[in-house]
């Protein structure tokens, strides 16, 4: 279970990162097209690896965290960490 402390825990500092990943896609309806994966990639703050997924959430607020995503580690291709300049 992901636990982050936020409020009251000195505000940790979360590393930024770009993930590239492969998503599912699918079509809805009749089609004639084969489906394929869809590329994907995110940006947002590393909250968590293990060694079944990366989860990151888009946005930090002072007790909760905006759009938590977490990615399984056999979709990813790359996870880039970002620096501010």
């Amino acid at each position: 279970r992901l636990h982050v402390c936020l409020q009251g825990c000195g505000m940790k500092k979360y590393k930024r990162v770009e993930i590239k990943w492969e998503d599912a896609n699918a079509n809805h309806g009749w089609s004639n097209e084969v489906g394929r994966v869809a590329p994907s990639s995110n940006v947002g703050y590393l909250l968590s690896e293990t060694k079944h997924q990366v989860t990151i959430c888009f946005g930090l607020g002072k007790s909760q965290l905006l759009c938590v995503l977490a990615i399984p580690r056999s979709c990813i291709k790359e996870v880039k960490e970002l620096r501010d300049e």
